[in-house]
């Protein structure tokens, strides 16, 4: 596509709100692209993909992660269990678009993302 649609929704909400943008994020392996994928092959297909950048400038800040679409919540979980070893304070994940699941499976990867003592 050329341009980095997560990160340009992540720095227009920063802006709007007010808040420092960081890119707190990088993706150090290749992955194939998700939507062609079934949702197990989602989660293996993102499993150690991301990683954390300047993790000490993370520690106890309240971080907001943004994705364009979630389909079963994959990518999200991943980066939040990356941000989550630099122990920030909070860590809550937003999307702007829903790309459905036509497993029915859609509740249990945003259970995961909100889940108490994981992340918020």
């Amino acid at each position: 596509r050329g341009f980095n649609q997560s990160e340009l929704l992540a720095q227009n909400l920063a802006g709007r709100l007010g808040l420092p943008y960081l890119t707190a994020l990088t993706r150090h392996k290749d992955s194939n692209r998700q939507v062609d994928l079934e949702k197990a092959q989602r989660f293996e297909n993102v499993k150690d993909s991301i990683a954390a950048e300047s993790a000490e400038e993370l520690r106890g800040r309240k971080i907001i992660v943004v994705d364009d679409v979630a389909t079963t919540g994959a990518t999200l979980l991943s980066a939040a269990q990356v941000l989550e070893e630099a122990s920030p304070s909070w860590i809550l994940s937003l999307y702007a678009a829903h790309g459905g699941d036509p497993e029915g499976t859609q509740s249990t990867a945003h259970a995961k993302v909100a889940a108490p003592g994981g992340v918020c």
